[in-house]
């Protein structure tokens, strides 16, 4: 089967339905509302920009001009790719390993996982990631593509052997599936995955374009996107073949974080993500209002309108002069309410967001007996715990896939191991949620460096963090800000 790399790819012009070969299924659009914020998000402040009025609403009478300045001010906090780096870090600070025997010919598997250098826990966390994002990630296990007369000494000498390939949730966009009537289990019969190629164009160039791989029992096509047309063209076709034997299935695995059906989930993070717009246009409303809090509004009163009409000009140069002996020029500064009222804004959010970021990585405290904490064991896990042991899951149920394959049964002590020790106690948390709440007082209870060396403590961040450091950053941050505004 031959190998390309998926790509992230918008459908949304597209009719969900229609029999075209790209057309996406209507759960793929359904989830792909939801997943749009979080792209976007992702994007960092360049996205979010470029987004306009899809996030930043255009006030009424506010000239395009006006709202450019205004949407230009704005700088995105990235509390939701903040709190998925944070979430997917923790579980591969260490390596990824494996426990039980591998035959020899999946052993390189383990450092180069998908043919692109990726190992076991690189891989993983590229799972992860997206799962936390969208709720669902897949992989598929590949062979790569022989004429089938290869005898199982030419795989073995040869290097040929299964691998993975990570099929990111927007890319699987279209599947069919029935009902196996002996478990009562929906069995896949196709799917639909958006891929790209390089092509080499003349001696130096090179075009990129989309392909979609389709799998059904047994078989593959590919369908290429024709160059200058919109159309998808068959370009191959075949048996998928490994160890002289046709696979019986699709070999597509499926970790889900929030499953909502099959093959459909829901973004876990969904509701920070919204938080998180919610400060982008707070902060950039309030960007917005520094920009005229910080120079007073200059007032004329009492000049004739033939007066208004050539024109005052304020300069150290200039004499202002009227016939009216009672008309005057005058600064009008804001008051300052609004200001604060912006602050406590952003700040509110960001504790919420804070707050809901921590949610994944709590779990409960046992209860005081021991027969108490043995029966209330299996609700202790945190969320991040949970979404772990499915990585590990589906990556058995990856090898399982590859050891038939290649005609080898698994060994039954076979598991993938990913640290997983790293939650914190709701106390901790609470602790945490009091830290932020003191630390956001005005006037603060507690100093920087303490709130950081606190929350070091209890695990929130690495024992790396070092407070002084923390406080120059943060300070080059406000700078910055400052200089663009």
């Amino acid at each position: 089967m031959s190998h390309t790399r998926p790509i992230h790819t918008h459908f949304t012009s597209l009719t969900p339905g229609t029999d075209k070969v790209n057309s996406p299924s209507r759960e793929w659009v359904e989830m792909a509302i939801r997943w749009e914020l979080l792209k976007d998000l992702l994007g960092g402040t360049i996205m979010m920009r470029s987004m306009g009025q899809k996030w930043l609403a255009r006030e009424p009478k506010e000239t395009p001009e006006q709202y450019h300045i205004r949407l230009h001010r704005g700088i995105l906090f990235e509390g939701f790719r903040d709190t998925v780096e944070r979430i997917v870090s923790k579980p591969f600070s260490r390596e990824v390993t494996t426990k039980g025997e591998l035959p020899d010919r999946l052993l390189p598997m383990l450092d180069n996982i998908d043919r692109q250098g990726s190992n076991l826990t690189s891989f993983s966390k590229n799972l992860m990631w997206d799962a936390l994002v969208h709720g669902k990630t897949h992989f598929v296990i590949d062979f790569p593509l022989t004429d089938g007369n290869q005898t199982m000494g030419d795989e073995i000498f040869g290097g040929i052997h299964p691998y993975f390939t990570h099929v990111k949730a927007r890319d699987l966009i279209g599947w069919r599936s029935e009902i196996n009537e002996a478990t009562n289990e929906s069995r896949l019969t196709q799917v639909r995955i958006m891929e790209t190629s390089e092509v080499n164009m003349g001696e130096f160039a090179t075009e990129r374009r989309e392909r979609i791989r389709v799998l059904e029992p047994g078989l593959f096509r590919i369908f290429e996107k024709a160059p200058k047309d919109r159309e998808f063209i068959e370009i191959a076709n075949g048996p998928m073949i490994a160890n002289g034997q046709f696979l019986n299935g699709i070999p597509l695995v499926t970790i889900y974080f929030n499953k909502t059906g099959f093959l459909t989930a829901h973004p876990p993070l969904e509701g920070l993500a919204w938080l998180n717009l919610a400060h982008w246009q707070s902060s950039t409303d309030h960007r917005n209002y520094l920009r005229f809090a910080r120079i007073g509004l200059l007032t004329a009163m009492g000049f004739m309108q033939e007066e208004i009409q050539k024109g005052i000009i304020v300069s150290p140069n200039s004499v202002i002069a009227s016939q009216n002996p009672d008309a005057k020029l005058a600064y009008v500064e804001q008051q300052g309410n609004a200001f604060d009222a912006g602050v406590k804004d952003l700040a509110m959010l960001e504790d919420r967001m804070e707050v809901l970021g921590l949610k994944p990585l709590v779990r409960g405290t046992a209860k005081s007996t021991a027969l108490g904490k043995s029966i209330d064991e299996g609700k202790q896990d945190s969320q991040a715990q949970a979404w772990i042991r499915n990585i590990e899951l589906g990556l058995i149920q990856g090898f399982t896939l590859a050891h038939k394959w290649i005609g080898d049964p698994i060994d039954p002590e076979f598991k993938v191991d990913v640290f997983n020790e790293f939650n914190l106690t709701v106390k901790a948390k609470d602790d945490i949620d009091r830290l932020i709440k003191i630390r956001t007082t005005t006037p603060p209870q507690i100093s920087h460096d303490t709130f950081v060396n606190e929350i070091r403590r209890r695990g929130l961040v690495g024992e790396d963090v070092n407070a002084e450091n923390e406080r120059e950053l943060l300070s080059e941050e406000l700078l910055a800000l400052l200089g663009s505004s």
